[in-house]
């Protein structure tokens, strides 16, 4: 049985008007399930394989599971992505936003996005350039 004394403490600490997302990368569904049995819906994953193999099944059983990618978005991996998560929280690159947003246009679907912006402008840091 899991022990969510830790994770009231932090929920009720943190007060109503802040989420808590639960970053669910290398648990296991059977490790996911006890927190969405508890009523948590907010998660995040970092691989796009990994969060179909998991979230396809748990997401049937919760549908009102909010999952983010939290990982970087490979090209390749844009269509798997679209279907699985609810948010891309790494749009990192134009190139990446033109092949979603072409992506998009041929089936449309409900998911939010946040764009990565490389404040810095620092070459080695990903992330859009405010320059």
């Amino acid at each position: 049985m899991t022990d969510f004394s830790e994770y009231k403490k932090i929920k009720e600490e943190i007060g109503e008007n802040v989420s808590l997302m639960a970053v669910s990368k290398t648990k296991t569904t059977q490790d996911i399930l006890p927190f969405l049995q508890e009523g948590h819906r907010l998660f995040g994953e970092n691989r796009v394989e990994e969060a179909i193999e998991k979230w396809t099944f748990l997401k049937a059983e919760y549908p009102d599971t909010e999952l983010h990618l939290i990982g970087h978005l490979q090209r390749n991996k844009i269509k798997e992505a679209l279907t699985v998560f609810d948010s891309i929280d790494t749009l990192d690159n134009y190139d990446l936003a033109d092949k979603i947003a072409a992506r998009l246009s041929e089936q449309p679907e409900n998911i939010k996005f946040m764009i990565e912006v490389n404040t810095g402008d620092e070459e080695q840091k990903i992330g859009i350039a405010t320059k």
